[in-house]
């Protein structure tokens, strides 16, 4: 992007290092930004610069104490954790939220303190990535392809064209282990959502939590995620599939999962969800809100000790790209538990299992 707020906050020297700065074969987030070539990463990069334009004006010096961390070259674990921050940042700004970073101490911090009015909350930005495993596969498919195309160049004529192309396919959330009783891509999903930020640690006692879910990285885009995800189950072609963000925040053990089901195949086939989801095991989180390229959606919860407050919720609605059509919010009280107990029997009753009822929310 030409003369973006990201190119203007680096010098050329910075620029420069970024660009030449790669960690096996994952080049540096914020040059995906910069460059704006890969057509899916041209949405993050507006997103982005829209986020930055915003805290550029309310809050400079946090940008200039951020900024070792968005420039360096060792991890680029961090510069990825410093974008999702600065999205969240501009995205609160944006939506007419006061908004605080906390200053970090000796013992674990959330990225913001929140207000609107006398209401508050704190915010913990997580920016999710491709896990090790996803990394090496990826990088070992694109050396297999210049090793490919190599020998191809070697044994052609000079001046003819020389294409290579190889296919490989990509488990965001690990590649399940057919050894494994129950392990598919969507109970692997499942579990690695659940997980994230699972300490909570960071959080204060009697202030409302919100986890905020930033899945823009530019190199694992939307980790193949989409609002839809957020719904208990959906249908391609006859197939069922259960919705991996549902389960991970509402399902329970012993929950049936779909994966590419189709009636016509044999119940057994269904698998049992191995653990609580997140809002069944955690009381502290009061919230999350998920960040994706063209959707943002808030997620409550049933039974947190501190609710957030209403204004926040009604404030939300004015969040980039928000989708109100797949939020689950307590709209009114008790709302959120009524409709999740609703979307349970309806698993249960497509899985053949319309007696048994879902644990109650405790």
């Amino acid at each position: 992007m030409q003369n973006s707020q990201l190119q203007q906050l680096l010098s050329t020297d910075e620029r420069s290092a970024i660009s030449k700065a790669v960690v096996g074969k994952k080049p540096h987030p914020v040059l995906h930004l910069l460059d704006g070539e890969e057509e899916e990463c041209r949405q993050i990069a507006v997103n982005t610069d829209r986020a930055l334009k915003h805290v550029m004006l309310r809050d400079k010096a946090w940008i200039d104490k951020l900024k070792p961390r968005l420039v360096q070259t060792a991890d680029l674990a961090e510069p990825a954790s410093a974008l999702s921050e600065i999205r969240s940042y501009g995205a609160l700004l944006e939506a007419g939220i006061q908004v605080s970073p906390v200053k970090v101490g000796q013992k674990p911090t959330p990225e913001f303190s929140v207000q609107i009015g006398s209401a508050n909350a704190q915010v913990e930005v997580h920016a999710k990535q491709f896990d090790h495993m996803t990394d090496q596969q990826i990088e070992d498919h694109h050396q297999a392809l210049a090793e490919e195309l190599q020998e191809k160049l070697n044994v052609a004529p000079p001046g003819q064209t020389v294409m290579a192309v190889r296919m490989t396919e990509v488990f965001p959330f690990g590649e399940p282990d057919a050894e494994k009783p129950g392990d598919t891509t969507t109970t692997n999903a499942i579990s690695r959502l659940c997980s994230i930020k699972a300490r909570e640690h960071q959080f204060e006692e009697g202030t409302p939590s919100i986890l905020w879910l930033d899945f823009q990285d530019p190199h694992s885009w939307n980790m193949s995620l989409t609002a839809d995800q957020l719904r208990p189950v959906h249908s391609w072609h006859g197939m069922l599939t259960s919705g991996a963000l549902w389960y991970a925040f509402f399902g329970w053990k012993g929950a049936p999962v779909f994966d590419r089901f189709h009636r016509s195949l044999n119940p057994r086939a269904i698998v049992e969800m191995a653990h609580p989801g997140r809002f069944r095991l955690s009381k502290m989180l009061s919230a999350v809100v998920i960040s994706l390229p063209t959707e943002t959606v808030l997620v409550e919860s049933p039974r947190p000790i501190v609710r957030l407050a209403d204004d926040f919720r009604c404030q939300f609605i004015h969040l980039p790209w928000a989708k109100v059509e797949h939020w689950t919010a307590e709209w009114e009280p008790d709302l959120v538990r009524r409709t999740i107990d609703l979307e349970s029997r309806m698993l249960l009753a497509i899985a053949g299992n319309g007696a048994a009822c879902a644990p109650e929310w405790s």
